[in-house]
């Protein structure tokens, strides 16, 4: 994917970053089978985009090792102790675009490595539900041709009551009360910019709202108010 601006190179180094927590946050239940501490990135890899033609990069590929060895082959009489995720983010392209583009960067990543493949989606302004599962589907006449099922995760849809709690800074910082203060203040946009490296403040997140001046004066108190109950510790504030 090429990214726009700052804020979506940011937003994908921060999921690299918390990839444990990105993970936990979609697939509870399998988690603790992934070996994080010795994932191996892998860069640069690069495919003939399907829908439009281009050479395009995929966003995050990593191999993981698996404590928990995961059946394969045809008939399921091998073990892989190795697999693979694909992380795309998008937030453009119409979902007819995007549905291509994946299965084809599964279909080539199956090419290239030989692991199991895990494909996620990070959807940044999509009006669907936090999380759920999406497909490609092609038939012919009444048979099915294609399949394609991918699991998603929709920054928009997610509840923030459901993710303020708990020690997933991962989803913490994909709802930063976006939900109720933007029901709250229509018009009002609110947004969030990870760092994991800056030299004086360390892992944090910039949190802001934008919009009309007289609305962005009623929000960014209701935020403030909302972090506070958060018991979070607030740095410097910025007025642009």
């Amino acid at each position: 994917m090429t990214f726009p601006d700052d804020h979506d190179q940011r937003f994908k180094g921060l999921l690299r970053h918390f990839l444990p927590s990105l993970i936990a946050m979609r697939f509870p239940d399998w988690v603790e089978h992934f070996d994080f501490e010795h994932a191996e990135w892998l860069e640069q890899e690069i495919f003939l985009d399907a829908p439009t033609g281009e050479r395009r990069e995929v966003d995050i590929l990593v191999k993981l090792p698996l404590r928990r060895p995961m059946p394969r082959g045809e008939q399921g009489d091998q073990e892989a102790r190795v697999a693979l995720v694909h992380i795309e983010v998008e937030n453009r392209d119409p979902m007819s675009v995007f549905r291509r583009r994946l299965h084809s960067y599964a279909t080539e990543i199956g090419k290239r490595h030989p692991e199991p493949l895990l494909p996620l989606a990070v959807f940044l302004d999509r009006k669907l539900e936090g999380m759920g599962w999406d497909m490609l589907e092609f038939a012919f006449w009444e048979e099915w041709i294609i399949h394609f099922r991918y699991p998603y995760i929709a920054v928009k849809g997610l509840k923030a009551a459901d993710f303020t709690e708990g020690d997933n800074l991962l989803a913490v910082a994909l709802t930063p009360l976006m939900e109720a203060l933007e029901l709250e203040h229509p018009g009002v946009k609110v947004f969030s910019l990870p760092s994991v490296d800056h030299p004086e403040y360390g892992r944090h997140i910039e949190l802001g709202v934008k919009g009309a001046p007289a609305q962005v004066v009623q929000a960014y108190p209701r935020m403030l108010a909302g972090l506070h109950q958060l018991s979070m510790k607030l740095g410097p504030e910025l007025v642009r």
